[in-house]
């Protein structure tokens, strides 16, 4: 169940092609010319993490998410 919800998620974001069964003309054509690889961005949030987690995570994940997304971080 797990391979199959990675599948579908890299799917819908156009990260992956998914074979549901071996497919060779899908193989050979894929093959021949692959997807570009993604290049995701991520912000980084280690400054403001390290921050919170040293002064002992007393405040509110939702505060940390705030202060790093501008909207409250979800668990």
């Amino acid at each position: 169940m797990e391979q199959l919800s990675n599948g579908a998620a890299l799917e819908t974001l156009h990260y992956a092609t998914v074979m549901r069964q071996i497919d060779n003309e899908l193989t050979a054509s894929w093959s021949a010319a692959p997807p570009p690889a993604p290049n995701p961005s991520f912000r980084d949030v280690s400054a403001p993490l390290a921050s919170w987690l040293a002064n002992g995570a007393k405040t509110p994940v939702a505060t940390l998410g705030l202060a790093i997304y501008g909207q409250s971080a979800a668990i």
